[in-house]
């Protein structure tokens, strides 16, 4: 277990964060939560060598009629350059979350030029991902977030996209979705996920948080989730033992993503709610 310190400086204050995604070489594209019909950032972009540079890009929503709300995760899709998966958390104003298809290959204006609704769940969605199944074809994994009270973990769940008409399908397994199980306990106002990442092997990279309100104290905690493989029917399995544990006191990780470059372990970025957010990478684990 590692207690994750100023593990890389960053020199900036961040809006706050609510998912990364690596973008290439020491770039990330951050998501921000911004809620329908209010103006701020939807996506950024974060330079992290040398130091750390945050820019807000503008994004062309004309493709889908209109902008996101409340976007709480991106995942890259596998074997797709500069493509992304950015979805919604869950109901907004009575409207229910979708996920957005994001062309990243301009630097400067992102283009969306697909989206599809999500499946109607019990939790709300604070991670997602792919892994490849096949020539247009995907698995996506959503990651719910689990109560704040701990009666009802994480849950991680699935579908298979195909990309050519942007339909997904769920099979009850994958509605149902297995339980998340944290390999420390976070005691109240606790999050299980506040944010995965896929590992190139299939490991899963979960981060989760403690929220008591906007002015902390935060408590972060992340850790190997599970072993993600292709098989449409039941791709997720939990960890036989816990391992790979770092904890980030004072931060409220929202937005996780591989290290910047070798020798650090998981990058993150917060939602600190009124003190704003910053970027880090922690250290290598050494178990």
């Amino acid at each position: 277990m590692l207690l994750a310190q100023s593990a890389w400086s960053q020199g900036v204050v961040l809006p706050p964060s609510s998912g990364m995604a690596a973008w290439g070489s020491e770039r990330y594209l951050i998501v921000h939560d911004t809620k329908a019909g209010r103006s701020g950032p939807r996506l950024g972009r974060i330079l992290t060598g040398p130091g750390c540079r945050y820019q807000e890009l503008t994004v062309d929503w004309s493709g889908v009629g209109g902008e996101s709300s409340d976007l709480e995760s991106i995942g890259p899709v596998e074997g797709a350059e500069n493509q992304f998966l950015v979805a919604e958390s869950s109901y907004y104003q009575g409207k229910y979350g979708r996920v957005f298809w994001l062309d990243a290959t301009s630097s400067i204006q992102p283009v969306v030029t697909g989206k599809f609704q999500l499946p109607q769940l019990e939790q709300e969605i604070e991670g997602i991902a792919t892994r490849k199944l096949g020539p247009g074809r995907w698995l996506v994994l959503l990651g719910g977030r689990g109560t704040r009270d701990g009666v009802c973990p994480g849950r991680i769940y699935w579908g298979v996209l195909d990309g050519a008409t942007m339909e997904v399908k769920w099979s009850a397994a994958g509605l149902k979705g297995e339980e998340l199980q944290l390999p420390r306990p976070l005691g109240p106002h606790a999050r299980t996920l506040s944010d995965m990442y896929l590992e190139d092997n299939g490991t899963l990279i979960v981060s989760a948080c403690v929220d008591p309100g906007d002015e902390g104290p935060f408590r972060s905690l992340i850790y190997i989730g599970g072993q993600v493989k292709r098989d449409e029917s039941y791709p997720f399995t939990r960890p036989r033992q816990s391992g790979g544990i770092w904890w980030v006191d004072g931060c409220k990780i929202e937005a996780l993503a591989p290290p910047p470059r070798p020798g650090y372990g998981p990058a993150y970025a917060t939602d600190d709610e009124d003190l704003d957010g910053i970027w880090r990478a922690v250290p290598p684990h050494k178990d």
